[in-house]
C-alpha cells in the first residue's frame, strides 16, 4: 500500500551530499507535492536492507522512498 507523501512522516537524510527525505514505505506518486522530486531504492537480493539503487520505480526489492 503506498503512503501519501503529504501526510508520511519522514527520516532527514542526504543523499549525494544533498538534504532528503526517507521513508521504507512506497510513496503515491499522485501525492508529490509539485517542485519535489521521488525515486524509490532497491535493496540486495541477500540484504533488502543494504541499499543499492535509485530508480524512478521498483517493483521487486523495494527498501524505500
Amino acid at each position: 500500500m503506498a503512503v501519501n507523501a503529504r501526510t508520511e512522516e519522514f527520516q532527514h537524510i542526504e543523499v549525494f551530499d544533498k538534504p532528503a527525505l526517507f521513508t521504507n514505505g512506497r510513496i503515491a506518486r499522485d501525492t508529490v507535492p509539485k517542485g519535489w522530486y521521488c525515486y524509490d531504492i532497491r535493496g540486495s537480493d541477500d540484504d533488502p536492507g543494504e541499499l543499492c539503487y535509485m530508480e524512478e520505480n521498483v517493483v521487486v526489492n523495494h527498501a524505500g522512498s
